[in-house]
């Protein structure tokens, strides 16, 4: 129902881009209707990561399997809305530079398919890279302030089924370390995730108010009883999360029948970084907010930015001599 949603207000954001409409104002007044509310209205670049499409997909198959052949059709066209918002996009960037990007140079800001994390996993971005690279930039360079660039550099590699394309020098894909460099002469910027580093605007609140979380009314019995529904475990979900204090119940582990987290290879990137630096994992950028300024200066004219996810203040923009062209509306430039 979560992917649903996310294909349903990115179909509505192609009819605001041809009307002259604002999808997030459009998300806004839907998201008002408390049958509705605002959860996942707003318009991008379509889900990533490992289980929607997956579990879209296993849905039509079941669907089909009992003779179900409408149903089927129906969520598959949820995968298919969330293919066509990447294509559609990616047009949208090679009309905008004058429908070649033979000689340019792109700069994607942001990688992984969610933000302030560096799960890379069904990136939507590497889709929008795979799509570009056949116009035959000069350069795509990819920054992520929660990637580890080797990562990327990986990913990227195993989804074009060529890793000579992904380095310095003669190579077209290329992944940094930092922000400045990625966007030094970069034609078009390029905004496929969401990370709080990039936005230079704050997000407008739901028009419809939150709804409120059912700590008080919690039942630590649920814990400790024998013979747990499924029910009850997804209820204990929201305590975990927000880790009461009912939790240190006698020191028991409240629902014992769940396995421990594996562990991870002993390469891995993550944990190296955190022995070596001591920092966050993930954190392999810029922590600060990105100086729009200096990545402007740096821009070749006519210097564009493509917002893939709204988090762009265009009249900002416009002041710094960038022409703004942000998913679900017309452009501002």
């Amino acid at each position: 129902m979560l992917a649903q949603r996310v294909s349903s207000i990115n179909s509505i954001s192609a009819i605001c881009e041809e009307t002259g409409a604002d999808v997030g104002e459009v998300g806004r007044a839907v998201g008002s209707d408390a049958r509705i509310g605002g959860a996942f209205l707003r318009a991008g670049l379509g889900f990533g990561g490992s289980c929607f499409k997956k579990d879209v997909l296993s849905l039509a198959y079941l669907a089909d399997s009992v003779g179900l052949a409408g149903v089927a059709e129906y969520w598959r066209q949820v995968v298919a809305m969330n293919e066509d918002q990447r294509d559609r996009f990616s047009r949208r960037v090679v009309r905008c530079l004058n429908n070649t990007l033979v000689g340019k140079k792109l700069t994607f800001l942001g990688y992984a398919f969610k933000a302030n994390t560096s799960d890379v996993r069904e990136s939507p971005t590497s889709d929008v890279v795979r799509r570009l690279l056949s116009e035959r930039p000069r350069e795509i360079a990819i920054f992520d302030p929660c990637c580890d660039p080797a990562v990327v550099r990986r990913d990227i590699g195993m989804i074009l089924q060529d890793p000579s394309v992904v380095g310095r020098g003669a190579c077209p894909v290329v992944v940094y370390s930092d922000v400045y460099e990625a966007c030094e002469a970069s034609n078009a910027v390029i905004v496929t995730t969401e990370c709080d580093q990039f936005r230079n605007k704050e997000p407008k609140a739901a028009l419809c108010p939150a709804r409120r979380k059912s700590r008080d009314r919690f039942d630590v019995g649920r814990f400790t009883r024998q013979g747990q529904s499924g029910m009850d475990i997804l209820d204990c979900h929201g305590p975990f999360l927000w880790s009461s204090p009912v939790l240190a119940h006698e020191g028991e582990d409240p629902l014992p029948g769940l396995a421990e987290e594996p562990s991870c290879d002993e390469d891995c990137p993550e944990c190296e970084a955190i022995k070596m630096g001591g920092r966050k994992a993930g954190g392999h950028g810029a922590a600060e907010n990105v100086d729009w300024h200096k990545i402007a200066y740096r821009m070749t004219k006519p210097k564009w930015l493509f917002d893939g996810r709204g988090i762009i203040d265009a009249e900002e923009m416009a002041k710094l001599d960038v022409h703004v062209e942000i998913i679900g509306s017309q452009g501002k430039a």
